[in-house]
């Protein structure tokens, strides 16, 4: 198959998986709102109607959520109407446009036809089929991403400037981007280039990087008197991460958002208030951080342990789980994962066996996940041995984007690394990792070997491509 042709496979593949599951969920009540999504579409109206970034117009401009995921659902609705249905197929093209990036990506790493098969992979995915379907930042942060890594994959002074925008762009989406710029820039200056090389195309990626957040921290100054992103740190670690600990701490096993709000909410914001969280949004966002860190360090070998159980429910979630609920099969007050979160290990065995078939494929995509894991530090080995510096930067990210989670621990916050741990663990297939270390020289080594092990070759006719 020619590259062209693998390329319009993969587009057409995620374009029909997705619009298949766009038609099917229209008997869905209001489908594309989860979560969050209703804060981002009123903010995007409020955008288009009223030209204002806030979600009451009474109030103060909105200090919690950074701009681009509401500018894109207002584009949308600016262009063809304000109906989420819209936003949703400009996602679904987005998402299907990041598996040809993973391609891409995999390509110039490890040569065609392995990140041909990574990128079906994707392609396929529950959890991103899901999130390509409603009204939440993932799929836009995600695509964002694979575009800054494309760019610093490519090098050179264009793509150091571009890798550093787009993560900037990245930034403006979910501000839990703001701190893989390091990440990137330690890639950069380990690269086998001359060191003054090296520290100019750090020094182009860093500069992109601010110019890109300037517009919107100048925006912050202008109306909090705070050149920061977003409020939205401290609020999370004292509602979420310090209240799963309070929680726990009253007997209450809960780890979902949801669950925390409603099991110590209200005493939280009474502890908070009495605290004091009069001012902008960013000095109440210092409070929260400050009694967060407070109760925190007072109870911190349990904290690390819910920490520690969130890490592991986030790098495990089958994200099958979150299809089968979407589509209704697996009713959120009854469903296995819900009860697993919660903590309650009895109900959920129990739902696990009323679920039948749903529950086994939550296990085999909890099994593949393991798979892949074993196969992406195999493959991290295997690669660091040879030289090569990408699968640091890709172990990086994964490892940040798991840990940020804390003790929520949702497979939805694994999402946006989803596609570096398919390519370690591409890279550590047997049939890849046992060839020649001159990628460049042996172009279809990977799948020659494994052809070969299985005696697929011909005598003197080895695979070419193509």
């Amino acid at each position: 198959m020619k590259r062209r042709d693998r390329l319009f496979v993969l587009f057409i593949t995620a374009l029909l998986l997705r619009g298949v599951l766009f038609v099917a969920t229209q008997r869905v009540e209001k489908p594309f709102f989860r979560g969050d999504a209703w804060e981002y579409e009123l903010l995007a109206r409020n955008i288009l109607n009223n030209g204002t970034f806030s979600l009451d117009l009474s109030e103060p401009p909105d200090a919690r959520r950074t701009p681009l995921y509401p500018l894109f659902i207002a584009l949308s609705y600016l262009l063809f109407g304000p109906k989420a249905s819209v936003a949703i197929i400009f996602q679904i093209l987005l998402a299907s446009f990041s598996v040809v990036l993973l391609f891409l990506i995999g390509e110039k790493l490890l040569g065609e036809k392995i990140a041909f098969i990574a990128a079906l992979l994707f392609a396929a995915d529950p959890l991103h089929l899901f999130l390509s379907q409603v009204l939440l930042t993932e799929t836009l942060f995600t695509f964002l991403l694979l575009l800054a890594t494309y760019f610093a994959i490519k090098r050179g002074k264009s793509g150091n400037l571009l890798s550093g925008a787009f993560l900037g762009l990245s930034a403006l989406t979910r501000p839990v981007a703001l701190y893989l710029i390091p990440l990137y820039l330690l890639f950069f200056l380990l690269e086998k280039e001359p060191l003054k090389n090296r520290i100019r195309g750090s020094l182009f990626a860093l500069l992109a990087f601010a110019i890109t957040l300037t517009p919107w921290l100048l925006r912050n100054y202008r109306h909090f008197g705070r050149f920061s992103l977003s409020s939205l740190t401290g609020y999370n670690l004292y509602y979420y991460n310090a209240g799963i600990l309070r929680a726990r701490l009253e007997g209450q096993k809960v780890r979902a958002p949801w669950a925390v709000k409603e099991a110590v909410g209200k005493e939280l914001m009474q502890e908070a208030v009495k605290a004091g969280i009069e001012g902008t949004p960013f000095d109440s966002s210092r409070t929260y951080l400050r009694l967060a860190l407070k109760r925190i360090g007072k109870n911190l070998p349990l904290y690390l342990s819910l920490h520690a159980q969130g890490t592991l429910i986030t790098l495990f979630s089958p994200g099958i789980h979150y299809l089968l609920d979407y589509l209704g099969f697996e009713k959120k007050e009854t469903g296995t994962y819900k009860a697993l979160l919660s903590g309650d290990i009895k109900r959920a065995v129990s739902r696990f066996v009323e679920n039948g078939i749903p529950a086994l494929l939550m296990v085999f995509e909890t099994l593949f996940l393991l798979l892949l894991y074993v196969l992406a530090a195999y493959g991290f080995i295997f690669r660091l041995k040879k030289g090569e510096k990408w699968p640091l930067l890709f172990a990086l990210v994964l490892i940040y984007f798991v840990l940020a989670a804390g003790p929520i621990g949702e497979g939805r916050y694994r999402a946006p690394a989803d596609p570096f741990l398919l390519l370690l663990a591409a890279s550590g297939a047997p049939f890849c990792s046992s060839v020649n270390s001159d990628r460049n020289a042996q172009k279809f080594a990977c799948l020659n070997a494994f052809l070969d092990k299985y005696g697929l070759l011909r005598e003197n006719n080895e695979f070419k491509g193509g």
